[in-house]
């Protein structure tokens, strides 16, 4: 379908439905002007002869006898066109039904499209370059699956590089966090990271001599679990850009001497980096620059949590209290 196309088509429509009249128009023109008896031009030349005559009394007629030739020669030239029209124009049924299809058609075309020719052209593009897709779409494929085999490449040759850079790290993480487990009381435990498949890391740990390597997840007590976190808390404290760390309950699972090793740590920690520790161990809390109690209660039915901050005096005797239990002695 082209632009203008029902207009050509309703025009030839109307041509083929009138051929039979439009033929006989045009023939009985040419005879009225040319080829009947006492046609138009036959009259015309001789008009036009006697006004050349009399020109020649009175020169100024000559100028509209030579008006008069001019006008001869174009109604000659209407009169054969007439006639080639005429001699041409035919009667074909069947070309009048193919034009009246076409135009049905396009009807069909412009009630589902839209209503209007330019929709529908609209439409032809859209599915034409659809169809310009298609040819091509093996070809495109084929770039496109060169181009994933590219980057694909690429890709693992990255992922390639990275997991070599995190091995790297997670040997030189392994053996800080070995130092730091001898301080707090696991001199003979073995630590390291292994990184696995689809770049999944593990942390794996041996506690005591003769033992092997296993998921710290798996066989680590409450303790030894807590001093691997403050460890590995430690090390990526101080070495990245880590402005707080936050231990919630580092103590549970420990005591005594090794809560105490804690404590320190946790102090030395405190140093270069803002420490927020839950403890309920008074070797922990003992180290604090600053002391918070939580307490809940219950006030019309409803549970408050409050937090208050301890002053001086209020801190030696919330450790004391932590030490002794409900009656604090002296001793404590």
């Amino acid at each position: 379908m082209q632009e203008g196309e029902e207009e050509t088509l309703q025009t030839e429509r109307e041509v083929l439905r009138h051929a039979v009249r439009l033929g006989e128009a045009c023939l009985k023109g040419e005879e009225a002007l040319e080829s009947g008896e006492d046609s138009v031009t036959e009259r015309l030349v001789r008009l036009e002869k006697e006004i050349r005559q009399v020109a020649q009394i009175d020169p100024s007629l000559g100028e509209m006898a030579k008006e008069l030739e001019e006008s001869l020669c174009r109604l000659q030239e209407v009169a054969r066109e007439l006639r080639r029209y005429g001699e041409k124009i035919a009667s074909d049924p069947e070309r009048l039904q193919a034009t009246e299809d076409r135009l049905a058609l396009i009807g069909r075309l412009k009630k589902k499209y839209g209503g209007s020719v330019d929709l529908v052209l609209k439409k032809e593009k859209e599915i034409r370059e659809g169809l310009d897709i298609l040819d091509t779409f093996e070809e495109e494929i084929g770039k496109k699956d060169q181009e994933l085999d590219r980057l694909a490449s690429q890709l693992e040759t990255l992922a390639q590089n990275l997991t070599g850079k995190r091995k790297k790290a997670s040997q030189t993480l392994s053996r800080e966090v070995e130092g730091e487990l001898k301080d707090l009381g696991m001199p003979s435990a073995r630590f390291t990271m292994e990184i696995k498949t689809l770049e999944k890391g593990e942390f794996l740990i041996a506690p005591n001599p003769g033992e092997g390597l296993h998921p710290l997840a798996k066989i680590a007590s409450g303790g030894e679990v807590s001093r691997v976190f403050l460890a590995i808390k430690k090390v990526l404290g101080v070495s990245r850009s880590v402005e707080t760390c936050v231990f919630d309950e580092v103590d549970a699972g420990i005591g005594g001497r090794v809560a105490e090793v804690v404590g320190r740590n946790l102090a030395e920690l405190a140093q270069k980096r803002q420490v927020v520790c839950i403890t309920h161990l008074p070797q922990i809390a003992c180290y604090a620059d600053h002391h918070f109690v939580i307490q809940k209660r219950t006030e019309q039915g409803r549970t408050q949590t409050l937090v208050r901050r301890l002053q001086e005096a209020q801190r030696e005797e919330e450790i004391a209290r932590m030490l002794a239990g409900i009656r604090i002695t002296d001793q404590a």
